[in-house]
């Protein structure tokens, strides 16, 4: 559902280049930057969201995973000692 209203502004140079490509692939300006748009904040959110390591890393990483936990006694403290939010 279209329901809300998306405005730019942008230099004449831009906006032939822009409607030229979608042109090209058969569809008008506005679904051209919507679609574009849209695939671009998926892709950005992705790779966000999302570590892609290769076989190396991915070794180092699960490696450093499984070794046991270094005992700091000042940061035991911390999170075992009673804090002011709790009743």
């Amino acid at each position: 559902m279209k329901n809300t209203a998306l405005n730019i502004r942008t230099s004449e140079e831009n906006k032939r280049l822009i409607s030229k490509a979608a042109n090209m692939i058969g569809t008008n300006l506005s679904n051209f930057l919507i679609t574009t748009a849209t695939e671009k904040a998926y892709k950005i959110l992705n790779e966000q969201s999302n570590i892609i390591l290769d076989t190396k890393q991915w070794n180092a990483f699960c490696k450093a995973l499984d070794r046991k936990p270094i005992f700091i006694p000042a940061l035991h403290n911390l999170l075992t000692k009673t804090s002011i939010f709790n009743d």
